[in-house]
């Protein structure tokens, strides 16, 4: 399939809707922003994501990125993935304890807050119904997620973390490389990437899509990237 023709997929988190991809719709006009069931159930949501991701790349931010890992440890068929700060399960446990603790105190808008930042705003939801009792579900199955090794000779799987993110990001970046995934530091930026990033994050889903050439300035490579935090 010729490059200007691979599908781009983009799939948000828990506390969020197609909305918080807008700025890198903006740079990336085929990319396709899909709005998830939110059933709380990690094998429905990788089943409802699959039908899509056939062939396309899968382009995921929160827990979007942590359905794209379990899609890519499966060696689902995509033409490959940039996932920006997954959750690791218990490779690193209590990534998702400050999350849980924000919903425990202020629900799904706490949570927002709380994984997102200043820019955040319930403008960003799409729920209808009981949005608490959806968040709930959401943060238990990314809580319950487990990794696996990236399969030898799948897609490309590049996994960013944010320059300005706290150290548990950065350890799930870490630890996701000894299981085989390229990792990616994006300066300046934190969680919410395409709204604090999406130049720096569009050149790279580009890149991961055919569309450019690699090499792009304010993204490091994991060894760059790891200098900074680590040694």
């Amino acid at each position: 399939m010729p490059a200007d023709d691979v599908p781009i997929l983009a799939v948000h988190g828990v506390a969020a809707s197609p909305a918080v991809w807008d700025p890198l719709k903006r740079l990336i006009p085929q990319l396709r922003a899909l709005r998830r069931p939110k059933t709380g159930r990690l094998e429905d949501e990788i089943e409802w994501l699959a039908e899509y991701a056939a062939g396309a790349v899968f382009v995921g931010m929160s827990g979007g990125a942590t359905l794209g890992l379990a899609l890519a440890g499966m060696g689902a068929a995509c033409h490959g993935f940039v996932l920006h700060e997954p959750a690791a399960g218990n490779l690193v446990p209590d990534l998702l304890s400050p999350t849980a603790e924000a919903f425990r105190r202020g629900g799904t808008t706490a949570v927002g807050k709380a994984l997102y930042g200043r820019r955040w705003s319930v403008d960003l939801l799409d729920d209808h119904g009981d949005v608490d009792a959806t968040t709930a579900k959401e943060i238990a199955m990314f809580r319950s997620f487990q990794p696996r090794r990236r399969p030898v000779g799948g897609p490309r799987c590049v996994v960013t973390t944010g320059s300005r993110s706290a150290a548990p990001r950065h350890h799930v970046a870490r630890e996701l490389r000894r299981l085989g995934y390229e990792t990616r530091t994006i300066e300046g930026s934190r969680h919410f990437v395409t709204y604090e990033q999406p130049a720096r994050l569009a050149a790279l889903v580009r890149e991961v899509a055919g569309l450019d050439a690699p090499g792009h300035p304010g993204i490091d490579d994991g060894g760059s990237g790891w200098a900074r935090f680590w040694w």
